[in-house]
């Protein structure tokens, strides 16, 4: 692992300069992987029991994908003044993060993986897929549980719905936003298992949980000839309890 970390973070280093785009970046990346023999195209994991098919999906934010109320008297400060990847990511002059166009832009690099795996689908025992970003409102929390609350606009993408909606996988794993979920949404499982900061592993607690991940130093289990039983989630469990009411 260590190997592999300093060997991507040379060929990052001589490839790219702060000023290179974020496009060309994720393309050293992925050049990288391939040299390696790392997997970022969809594929088939043999189980013993039958074929799994494991589907990498390509994402990128944009605030679009935020539908839910505003809270107009929070004064909520803008996104490019809170959010990082505003001012320290670059891309072409036609792209744009704040309009869904760099969105737009990364999904089409799931264009032909996607499709045959759309294509071939039902002949697996079962399907996951998995994203860095959020598919789904419903696996996020509402954003006056945010700080700051313009969080909400910076980590899903519409793009992403519609791909994880069209696979019907059985199970979708996602990160990004560090809270612990395992939740079934319109009959798709959404797991979130993040290892988090340090800080947050100390202070986080039940947010950023999921069972006994990460306090347990071991992986979360999603299979082992079956689909894993359910891991506790104190996020699922309130909005399971309480529904979910972004209009309060």
């Amino acid at each position: 692992e260590w190997q592999l970390s300093g060997a991507l973070a040379a060929a990052l280093e001589t490839s790219a300069s702060d000023a290179q785009l974020g496009e060309d970046k994720l393309k050293a990346i992925l050049k990288f992987c391939k040299s390696k023999g790392i997997e970022t195209a969809p594929g088939v994991v043999n189980t013993g029991v039958g074929p799994l098919l494991v589907v990498p999906i390509f994402a990128w934010h944009h605030p679009q994908w935020d539908t839910e109320p505003e809270l107009e008297e929070w004064n909520v400060p803008p996104l490019e003044k809170t959010i990082v990847d505003y001012w320290a990511t670059k891309w072409p002059a036609d792209l744009r993060i704040d309009d869904g166009s760099v969105a737009e832009e990364l999904d089409k690099l799931n264009a032909s993986g996607f499709a045959e795996a759309l294509k071939r689908r039902d002949e697996f025992h079962g399907v996951v897929s998995f994203s860095h970003f959020v598919p789904r409102l419903e696996v996020n929390p509402e954003k006056r549980y945010l700080i700051p609350s313009s969080l909400a606009k910076a980590v899903g993408s519409l793009h992403l719905k519609k791909r994880v909606e069209e696979l019907k996988p059985d199970v979708h794993i996602f990160g990004h936003t560090h809270f612990g979920y395992d939740m079934d949404v319109d009959g798709i499982r959404y797991l979130q298992a993040a290892l988090g900061t340090p800080a947050e592993r100390t202070w986080g607690g039940s947010i950023v949980t999921l069972g006994d991940f990460p306090q347990e130093r071991r992986p979360c289990l999603v299979w082992s000839g079956a689909w894993s039983m359910r891991h506790r989630s104190a996020w699922t469990q309130y909005y399971q309890r309480y529904g979910r009411r972004a209009e309060v």
